[in-house]
């Protein structure tokens, strides 16, 4: 059973959680025995593949699942898809889509029409929570018995580090928050900024492209000796891991998050951690764990920043949450999936 697994072209152009659920779950599959291979649209043929896996379903996605159904591969799509998305936004977004489409003389189709398009093209889709798979069911008409739960997997580093590479190379010293993400206003990091400057340190990781640029610049003026950016770090890079190990809590207010691995390896490493509201982070034993804050609530980040630099969360406390999410037991999950769509040999067919 050989296995394509298929992203929108551009997705290794930047460093984010998709990537590295699109590299460790194809790493965690080979490990596991299956013929998956990153898709080389320049040198591979669907047409000797077996299976096609494609990540998100957005970014012309839907063009992918249609070549794949037109040479007869069974298809499983990772939606990766944001919450909240509600029968009521569905509506809109058809009523929208459909002025669109007679304006244009039918020949204009919207994101949500494409969305939809490798939604009813997939044989299996996968959410990576609850909250993504209610909403795929509730708001967008999905058939229930063709949506599978699989969460994203943590590597055994997060779960092992300690601060003291992160803090040697950086010179980071006293208590710190912890962002790592794409620099952008859809992460909010500047709402974390507002509610954190004065109290402690605020960190940032990740990548900023040209077009955020003020964005960053803004947040270095404002918050001077309480913001530090250093960049971006690979998700290899032992400082990342490190990184989380030493901060007193790790903050991500963005718009909507799916399953952001980021604060899966926080809690890996006994991080605290504040979070949007929108997200599907289900999955945890006490999801209470978490703070959840609404993306714009300044005031309900700093107090759950006060609270945790007043009362620590006990060691292990976090860790032992998420301690089953391994990407070998995504793949062990895929694995399954790929067993319950593959087509039937010729002997199977007569029997």
């Amino acid at each position: 059973m050989k296995i394509a697994m298929l992203y929108y072209p551009m997705l290794f152009q930047r460093v984010g959680g998709l990537q590295i659920q699109v590299v460790e779950t194809t790493r965690a599959l080979q490990e596991a025995g299956i013929d998956a291979v990153l898709f080389d649209y320049s040198k591979h043929k669907l047409a000797d593949f077996d299976i096609a896996h494609v990540f998100s379903a957005i970014n012309g996605n839907h063009r992918i699942i249609e070549q794949a159904r037109s040479v007869g591969l069974p298809i499983v799509l990772s939606t990766v898809l944001q919450p909240p998305w509600t029968r009521g936004d569905e509506r809109r977004a058809n009523v929208i889509s459909n002025i669109a489409s007679r304006l244009s003389g039918w020949s204009l189709k919207t994101n949500h029409q494409d969305i939809h398009i490798g939604l009813s093209g997939a044989n299996a889709i996968v959410a990576l929570g609850r909250a993504e798979r209610d909403m795929l069911i509730d708001g967008y008409g999905v058939p229930e018995d063709k949506l599978y739960v699989v969460p994203n997997g943590i590597k055994q580093t997060f779960f092992d580090a300690n601060e003291n590479a992160f803090r040697q190379r950086f010179g980071i010293t006293g208590p710190y928050a912890l962002n790592i993400a794409s620099v952008s206003p859809y992460k909010n990091q500047m709402t974390a900024l507002r509610a954190l400057k004065g109290k402690l340190q605020f960190v940032v990781i990740g990548p900023c492209t040209e077009e955020y640029k003020g964005y960053l610049h803004d947040m270095q003026q404002f918050g001077g000796e309480w913001f530090q950016y250093l960049g971006m770090l690979d998700n290899d890079d032992p400082a990342l891991a490190s990184a989380y190990a030493g901060a007193s809590m790790f903050v991500l207010p963005s718009q909507a998050e799916v399953q952001p691995i980021s604060a899966l390896e926080a809690l890996a490493a006994d991080c605290p951690v504040i979070i949007t509201r929108n997200h599907s982070l289900d999955m945890l034993t006490d999801p209470d764990v978490l703070s959840e804050v609404a993306p714009n609530d300044v005031k309900a980040i700093a107090s759950y920043a006060s609270a945790l630099l007043g009362a620590p969360v006990a060691a292990g406390t976090l860790r032992q949450q998420v301690t089953e999410l391994t990407w070998a037991a995504c793949a062990k999950r895929l694995k399954e999936i790929y067993n319950s769509v593959k087509p039937m040999t010729p002997s199977q067919t007569t029997q």
